[in-house]
């Protein structure tokens, strides 16, 4: 079953994600803050890092740049409400897997998130 760790930074949008999620058959695990995320990291394995890009303590990519050399296979995608093209870009030439906006098209990243775990890197 793909694990997916969620870090997202408005508590409410984060328990409406992992309720969505387990639903769907996931197994997850939310955050509303990056330390959290790293301190989970840490402990347990994820096939998916879920995340907002606009965390206050360690915002998305550098929390995506700290999890590379600990978990290299783990997937990366971020989830924003205010997505510029050139940002995008930045982020999966420095190894994001996916960039989608807010509202989420909740179809289209569960297949994401599919395809991403069933890749034989994951």
């Amino acid at each position: 079953m793909p694990r997916i760790l969620i870090a997202e930074n408005d508590r409410h949008a984060l328990s409406g994600l992992v309720e969505i999620f387990r639903e769907e058959g996931f197994e997850v695990m939310g955050v509303d803050r990056g330390q959290k995320a790293q301190r989970a990291l840490e402990r347990e394995r994820f096939h998916v890092l879920l995340i907002d890009p606009k965390m206050p303590d360690v915002n998305g990519m550098q929390l995506h740049q700290w999890t590379q050399p600990k978990a290299p296979r783990m997937k990366t995608i971020i989830m924003t409400d205010d997505c510029k093209t050139h940002e995008a870009l930045g982020a999966m030439e420095r190894g994001v897997y996916e960039y989608f906006n807010k509202p989420l098209n909740l179809d289209r990243l569960f297949d994401t998130i599919r395809k991403a775990v069933s890749s034989p890197s994951c």
